[in-house]
């Protein structure tokens, strides 16, 4: 699956507070059970992309496992994202989010991989991408490193 197609069939994200992932197995077999007030929050492409205060505060990070939802697996109400009541998500659908600095795909892709983190078992499609991220990522963080030497450089001339 494509980042582009990843991001058009997911639409929202239920962080797994309570039991952190140990209900993944009675999730898969019953369903979701409807939450009582919002339980589920708009995917963001980039974590750092969070605008509102729930969204800030209960962000996946580090360790947190996450389940995703297409439109069919959650309900839209006054104030925001509820599991639907029964639906069955994929096996695939919830995983441990392996870093904060990942987009949430890049967090997905990476669980798919063989526990020894051979990308080698993933879509190539999807490992071409991972790569490109990470080469993109690199550049960033050199130019960012040659334009603090250039700012050090003219505070002290």
């Amino acid at each position: 699956m494509t980042e582009k197609e990843f991001y058009k069939k997911y639409k929202a994200i239920h962080k797994d507070i309570r039991t952190k992932g140990k209900s993944k197995a009675s999730i898969l077999a019953n369903g979701f059970k409807e939450g009582v007030n919002v339980n589920a929050l708009p995917i963001y492409k980039g974590f750092e992309k969070a605008t509102d205060i729930i969204a800030t505060r209960y962000k996946p990070r580090k360790g947190d496992f996450v389940w995703i939802l297409p439109k069919q697996g959650f309900v839209e109400g006054r104030n925001g994202y509820k599991t639907k009541q029964g639906y069955k998500p994929d096996s695939n659908d919830g995983f441990f989010i392996i870093s904060d600095d990942w987009s949430l795909y890049e967090n997905y892709c990476t669980n798919l991989a063989t526990p020894n983190d051979d990308l080698g078992d993933i879509d190539t499609e999807v490992e071409k991408a991972l790569q490109e991220k990470q080469k993109n990522r690199e550049f960033k963080d050199a130019g960012k490193r040659v334009h603090g030497s250039r700012k050090e450089q003219a505070m002290y001339n």
